[in-house]
């Protein structure tokens, strides 16, 4: 091989191999994790990615999310303790039906007529 060949060889495997490297996963890539792996219900993590709320890929049979798009989509979800939890106050006046009733751990229905 010629000088000129031996240079030319080497010129495209230097732009071969930078162009590799460049393609190659970089280690800083945020990692895809599951329902399982952010611990969210499986129903709620399929909705979320129906109504668009979580931007989601299919792999395999499972749906799974980059970490950072689940950390951005559980910081916009309201609190469950803030949403469920009810305040009532306790008094000897309120009638305790009224207040599984106002909990909402029970809902008040009327009678069917016939």
């Amino acid at each position: 091989m010629s000088t000129l060949d031996q240079t030319i060889a080497d010129i495209v495997r230097t732009v071969v191999r930078e162009e590799l490297r460049q393609l190659a996963p970089s280690r800083d890539v945020d990692p895809l994790v599951s329902c399982g792996d952010a611990g969210v219900p499986r129903k709620s993590w399929i909705s979320a990615a129906r109504r668009g709320e979580l931007r989601a890929l299919k792999v395999g049979r499972e749906l799974r999310a980059r970490k950072s798009e689940v950390d951005r989509w559980l910081a916009t979800l309201p609190s469950a303790a803030t949403t469920k939890t009810k305040v009532v106050e306790s008094s000897d006046e309120i009638d305790p039906l009224e207040r599984v009733i106002a909990i909402g751990r029970a809902r008040a229905s009327r009678k069917r007529s016939a």
